[in-house]
């Protein structure tokens, strides 16, 4: 059930995955050093066994029947402000992959188009090995009509990818990308449940929509503790060496908003058919808030 529950990376993850999959280091380490590294690699393959399957948050989404809202994604020609350092460009990786998977997600060519672009120069930015990413945006404008020869094509980078990611020395980046993207994944949903019509709809019919809404953002739990105790896992084994690090903003923000999951009791409303009560609950909208200050974080140019 856990291993379900962990299927929130796009199709088009795969980028982040090929971007941050280089660089191999071996590490030496000394008898004081094994446990903290036995912890690391605990947390490093549950990390990956979490990241192995394509998304289907935007599908999920697209499937209940909202509208495409072009207003809750964030501006694609913005991308070069996050070209100051890896980390920061791994970041808003994440945000630019969620918003491609939600404009794929619902035929959206004219915002697909700017955002993949985003996602590809960002890609070069970070390092990404220019034919491979050459041959992607090949086969991307080949199809850009066909969205399952799309994702067919991508899911088997995907797959590639990933068997270059795991053990190089990017591992934290690729956390990070991975949780800005879960990141926006909760914003989109938190803000189609913010902005779904009150006035032309009565409550049975909005909730139609709104409990399965809920109830998928109650699913990122599993993901956002497997994000957050990867990374924690990752710094205590190789500490930041930059000043100019996030990291550790990432850490406590992650596990501010595992504890706010944990206060959560979106299930016990939706059993008691206490649904409506959801859109105002104190908890829910304390997640909201957290997960807009860290999306505020992440496109925040400094």
């Amino acid at each position: 059930m856990r291993s379900m529950k962990m299927m929130k990376y796009g199709f088009l993850t795969m980028f982040a995955l090929v971007v941050l999959g280089s660089c191999n280091t071996n590490k030496e380490t000394s008898a004081n050093d094994q446990m903290i590294e036995q912890a690391f690699f605990k947390e490093r393959d549950n990390f990956f066994n979490a990241i192995s399957t394509p998304d289907e948050t935007a599908a999920s989404i697209r499937r209940l029947g909202a509208e495409f809202n072009p207003s809750l994604m964030h501006d694609p020609l913005l991308w070069g402000m996050y070209t100051t350092s890896k980390e920061k460009a791994a970041a808003a990786l994440g945000i630019y992959i969620s918003d491609l998977n939600y404009s794929v997600a619902f035929g959206q060519t004219e915002y697909t188009t700017a955002l993949f672009d985003a996602v590809h120069n960002l890609s070069l930015k970070v390092g990404v090995e220019k034919q491979i990413l050459e041959f992607l945006l090949t086969r991307y404008k080949n199809n850009i009509e066909q969205n399952d020869s799309v994702k067919h094509t991508l899911n088997q980078m995907y797959a590639r990818a990933m068997q270059t990611v795991k053990g190089t020395e990017n591992e934290i980046m690729i956390g990070i990308t991975i949780g800005t993207h879960q990141i926006e994944d909760l914003h989109l949903m938190m803000g189609i449940i913010k902005t779904y019509p009150k006035d032309i709809l009565p409550d049975d019919v909005r909730l139609e929509v709104l409990v399965p809404l809920f109830q998928t953002v109650l699913n990122e739990r599993p993901t956002i503790e497997t994000v957050n105790e990867f990374i924690k896992a990752v710094i205590k084994y190789s500490p930041p060496v930059s000043d100019n690090s996030h990291q550790e903003y990432y850490l406590n923000a992650f596990e501010d908003l595992v504890e706010t999951y944990r206060r959560l009791t979106v299930e016990e409303k939706i059993r008691e058919n206490r649904g409506m009560e959801l859109v105002s609950d104190a908890v829910v909208l304390e997640l909201d808030s957290k997960v807009e200050a860290i999306r505020s974080k992440v496109i925040s140019p400094e």
